[in-house]
């Protein structure tokens, strides 16, 4: 079977490759950010140049319609989905996958976790303290602790990592 070229005006292969190694599917994923009652956008802005920008600003609506939706959004500039969310939180430049790994090691390791990750991420995973994370992100720890608390106390929480603001 022959393939047709593809053309992507901003590169998602970062995503590709981070579903295919954990869920073993190359492909980009189809986010519900208003079936979400906490959403945490980190680097990625989903209103300019993420995915689907018109798709979740349609989401985003109805999502903020609802009581109990919380929208923290984090990132090392400003942007246009900076202005939008409920809280945005300033992070160090590049401290973005120091925060996610931090976010995960806490849930994993608090077993606040509603679905069984797969085991492949347990085996792979790097440890970071608190005070790393701190470090590396320049957050401190409360606002740590806060953000993981909510994640992982959501009934339907969302992480939206990444795009073109975090890649290099």
């Amino acid at each position: 079977v022959e393939r047709l070229p593809e053309y992507e005006a901003f590169s998602y292969a970062n995503i590709r490759q981070a579903n295919n190694i954990i869920f073993g599917r190359p492909e980009i994923p189809q986010y519900h950010i208003d079936k979400s009652d906490f959403l945490s956008t980190i680097g990625a802005d989903v209103i300019e140049t993420f995915l689907n920008p018109v798709q979740a600003m349609y989401q985003l609506e109805s999502a903020k319609g609802q009581d109990n939706f919380k929208w923290i959004h984090i990132e090392p500039h400003a942007s246009l989905t900076g202005f939008q969310p409920s809280t945005k939180i300033e992070i160090s430049p590049g401290g973005e996958p120091y925060l996610l790994l931090f976010l995960l090691n806490f849930i994993l390791k608090s077993n606040l976790q509603k679905k069984r990750l797969p085991n492949n991420i347990l085996a792979v995973l790097p440890q970071i303290s608190a005070s790393e994370t701190e470090s590396k992100t320049g957050l401190n720890n409360q606002t740590l602790n806060d953000l993981a608390q909510r994640l992982a106390t959501a009934n339907a929480p969302l992480v939206i990592a990444g795009g073109v603001s975090t890649s290099t």
